[in-house]
């Protein structure tokens, strides 16, 4: 999996004993709106946790998943989006070097819920499951940080943030638009896959349905009928444009 950043705290020797954790955190978006554990003290944290011995990442997902959240996933559509590591000093073992694996990973969920199942340390922190919007959870986290698990997902949400504002300030839109008015089908199917592409890798949803519409339109070579279903989509790039100022 690839690295996404590196939060080093540089308060250990080189020369300490290495201690290694992997967690994984599970990225679930519905509607615009995504999953997320608040505590009682107003900050919002990703959903996810250690990886117990015996555990492929995967089954850790579907677990964490479970306890924190009460929601179900659905294994087969977990998709790795990268790793984010933290290096420090061993919290327990002064003499240690620590560093911690998180995991990131897109995934879905059944319409079921089913009871959760919190440590004694979540419970004692007030943490309760909400669906909210990726620019309402970053502003209130950089409000009320100061946790480190806190400025991890802060970091890690503003970079997905900044995927999803390049996707829909991409030039492809234009572009695409152009490939079609000029009849260059195999270009525009290009374009198209790159977009669509690129929207499921920063975890937009709700454009699936106009990108098979789109990739169906091209195919006919269809310029009228790909007009249209290009137009819903500008429609929802101007939308989010706008909710960006």
């Amino acid at each position: 999996m690839n690295t996404i950043f590196t939060l080093d705290h540089k308060d250990y020797e080189e020369e300490m004993s290495l201690v290694e954790r992997y967690a994984v955190r599970a990225l679930i978006c519905k509607n615009g709106l995504w999953a997320m554990q608040k505590s009682a003290a107003g900050d919002y944290k990703i959903p996810g946790g250690g990886v117990e011995e015996g555990e492929s990442f995967e089954e850790a997902l579907v677990r964490e998943v479970r306890e924190e959240t009460g929601l179900i996933v659905i294994p087969d559509s977990i998709r790795e989006i990268g790793e984010v590591q933290e290096i420090r000093k061993d919290s327990f073992e002064q003499d240690k070097k620590y560093i911690a694996h998180s995991l990131h990973y897109f995934c879905e969920v059944k319409e079921e819920v089913t009871e959760t199942s919190m440590t004694e340390n979540e419970l004692n922190r007030g943490y309760t499951f909400h669906w909210e919007r990726l620019d309402n959870i970053i502003q209130n986290n950089e409000e009320v940080q100061k946790e480190m698990w806190t400025i991890r997902d802060t970091k890690f949400l503003k970079w997905l943030k900044s995927r999803q504002d390049e996707f829909f300030k991409s030039l492809d839109f234009m572009k695409l638009g152009q490939a079609i008015n000029r009849g260059q089908w195999q270009t525009a199917a290009m374009i198209e896959r790159r977009m669509e592409k690129n929207a499921k890798d920063s975890g937009i949803t709700g454009l699936q349905q106009q990108f098979t519409l789109l990739r169906q339109c091209i195919n006919r070579k269809n310029v009228n009928e790909a007009k249209q279903v290009l137009a819903l989509l500008v429609s929802k790039r101007v939308k989010y444009l706008n909710d960006m100022k």
